[in-house]
């Protein structure tokens, strides 16, 4: 199993089992304490960044080749803004990550072995795929419905195609 980051795929690596994707991210809960009553009030809730740490094996032709494409991998990985990051197990979904923290390999031969960390300081994943509702209300005219099958409420982003002319087009 891979996964692919910043639009790129490396067939020097692959992701181990014992990954640690959690199903959401850290929640912090912000409790109001009152005096002379039992418990605390809920106040607000903060999601944290979410961090992904993803074991991965690497392969070269020997130890030189080795410490070649750890080169490589630290090109490809080490960015300054988070970028696009699917896995092959879930890739109709894509975090916004970047590298966190170094990676130190166990290094067999022409294997090298370790974790990479990656930090989500968007807590959330995306959906690859557009997922909406298409309804034909009479000649030349439709409906779109956007669903936003997600667990967070998310404001909708239109791209408009037209393949005529119009003079009207109606968002509402």
């Amino acid at each position: 199993m891979g996964m692919m980051f910043n639009g790129e795929r490396k067939p020097y690596l692959k992701v181990l089992k014992g990954r640690e994707r959690p199903a959401w991210a850290p929640l912090k809960r912000n409790l109001l304490t009152v005096p002379n009553r039992p418990g605390a009030l809920p106040k607000s809730t903060d999601v944290e960044p979410r961090p992904l740490a993803v074991p991965i094996v690497i392969k070269g032709v020997d130890l030189a080749d080795l410490q070649k494409i750890k080169e490589d991998l630290a090109a490809w990985l080490v960015t300054d803004e988070p970028c696009p990051l699917i896995f092959d197990d879930e890739p109709d979904r894509i975090y916004y990550a970047y590298v966190d923290q170094s990676i130190d390999f166990e290094e067999i031969v022409k294997l090298g072995m370790g974790t990479l960390n990656f930090i989500c300081p968007d807590p959330y994943k995306y959906s690859s795929v557009s997922k909406y509702q298409h309804s034909i209300i009479s000649e030349g005219m439709s409906l779109v419905t956007p669903l936003n099958k997600g667990t967070v409420k998310a404001k909708p982003i239109f791209e408009i195609q037209v393949d005529n002319d119009y003079t009207h087009i109606d968002i509402s």
